[in-house]
């Protein structure tokens, strides 16, 4: 601090400052006029002329914290001591008056010893009026950077009169109420008469709405009984039948009902006690949610039962609280399909390796059955074979293990002439020697004595008649 004192000061922004905190100016647009008197140390204003002068605002009398400038104003006109500026005409004020109860003003000048403070800071004060402004409301707008708003700064709740009467109030925790001066919710509209409409929503022509309204009992507005309206109905009926929901058609029936017994009715008004969701209907179906195999399968802990339509495997899947599965045809299921060519959401039995990760569900129906490991597994190849039931204990085709492939055999036979020994088969053509047989075989004579009959069959394999159809696999 220097020997000079900036006394005899005096602020004629009074209005300014008052607009400034009652009506939050833009920060923009928002100045406030003073004007002082420089003097020196010993009280003599400083010599006409124009002087460099900075200004700023701090939040204590002597020390604290610089909250706004320095705005630095050159030259500044000066007669007989006296000046006047308009602070903020070069930096913006911002939120200075709102942000901080208490302010003081420094400020310094050049009369010619160099840049000195000049003591004491100066308090900033405004009208009482403004001061109560101040502690209750800001209304701003068109802020650039969007910290501008419409509303109070403390608990104080936003009311809005007509009339001199209350008719919207929203609270310090953001509850609104239309006709309601302690709303419970997000928004509550109440205190509504007889005969009063509720909310409505209306068309500019006035002939369509959507009515939320009130029970009004006997005699009281009934939104399904005006002629002449169209549009969407939320009623709580008169007779504790429930809430509606209905298009405008001339009578009071429903669209949709919710009744008494928490039952809803599509299309019914009635809707079955039996049925939480009663769909009527003669002309139109219901179409469940519609997505791709990748976006079922992206559902986030699909609960048990949920169900969907798969649009890429053309089938109805719903979770059974573990895996996805198909309602009509599940993954494993075999099927041979009399064309040649895959169906959608199949596979062909042809051996081939496939990934778990893009086939979970027909993973999961036949694991590592036919051959694979980590994240690859087989399909069974049935290309050219017959099917056979696993016999699973039960004793005709023994010690025989699930999905394993068996040979072809043919059962054991044997061949006897009348006077001669037994010859049994077993694989192969059977020879019949004529050593130690009596008597003639097949009524004739051997031709020599190392003659011999074989008997054997002519085909590459053993088979019933069959049809060749294509083997696929649903996954």
């Amino acid at each position: 601090m220097c020997g000079k004192k900036f006394v005899g000061w005096r602020m004629l922004g009074v209005l300014a400052v008052a607009a400034l905190l009652a009506a939050g100016a833009s920060a923009d647009s928002a100045t406030v006029s003073y004007q002082g008197i420089l003097r020196d140390a010993t009280l003599t204003p400083v010599a006409d002329g124009a002087y460099l002068m900075a200004f700023s605002i701090w939040d204590d009398a002597t020390a604290g914290t610089k909250r706004w400038g320095d705005e630095v104003h050159n030259p500044v006109p000066t007669k007989n001591g006296m000046f006047s500026v308009y602070l903020g005409s070069i930096v913006s004020l911002g939120t200075v008056f709102l942000d901080y109860p208490v302010l003081w003003l420094e400020i310094s000048a050049d009369t010619g010893d160099g840049v000195e403070v000049y003591a004491p800071r100066v308090p900033l004060a405004s009208v009482p009026y403004a001061q109560h402004a101040r502690s209750a409301w800001s209304i701003k707008g068109n802020a650039a950077l969007g910290t501008d708003f419409i509303g109070t700064t403390n608990a104080q709740a936003l009311i809005v009169k007509t009339d001199n009467v209350e008719r919207m109030r929203v609270t310090s925790i953001g509850r609104v109420g239309i006709g309601q001066t302690n709303p419970g919710a997000k928004l509550e509209v109440g205190g509504l008469a007889i005969n009063e409409q509720g909310l409505r929503i209306t068309e500019s022509d006035n002939n369509r709405h959507v009515f939320i309204a009130p029970h009004v009992g006997a005699g009281g507005y009934n939104p399904l009984s005006q002629s002449g309206d169209s549009g969407i109905f939320f009623k709580e009926t008169s007779d504790s039948s429930g809430l509606v929901i209905a298009p405008w058609i001339g009578t009071a029936g429903a669209g949709m009902r919710l009744s008494a017994a928490g039952n809803l009715g599509i299309g019914t008004g009635t809707p079955s006690a039996s049925a939480k969701v009663e769909i009527a209907s003669t002309t139109q179906g219901f179409a469940m949610p519609r997505m791709t195999t990748a976006q079922r399968r992206a559902i986030a802990s699909p609960v048990a039962g949920l169900m969907v339509y798969d649009i890429n495997l053309k089938g109805f899947y719903f979770h059974d609280g573990a895996k996805w599965d198909c309602v009509s045809t599940p993954a494993g299921t075999v099927a041979y399909f009399a064309r040649n060519l895959v169906p959608n959401g199949w596979l062909e039995c042809a051996g081939q390796t496939v990934s778990t990760t893009t086939y979970p569900e027909l993973f999961a129906a036949i694991s590592y059955t036919y051959g694979g490991s980590g994240t690859n597994f087989v399909i069974p190849n049935l290309r050219g074979e017959f099917i056979r039931g696993w016999d699973n204990g039960r004793g005709l085709d023994s010690g025989r293990s699930f999905g394993t492939v068996q040979g072809q055999d043919f059962k054991s036979f044997s061949m006897q002439n009348a006077n001669g020994p037994t010859y049994s088969y077993s694989h192969g053509p059977i020879l019949f020697p004529k050593t130690g047989m009596n008597g003639n075989l097949f009524g004739g004579e051997w031709a020599a004595p190392s003659g011999h009959i074989a008997v054997q069959w002519d085909g590459s394999e053993i088979r019933p008649r069959n049809f060749a159809l294509m083997p696929c696999i649903k996954y």
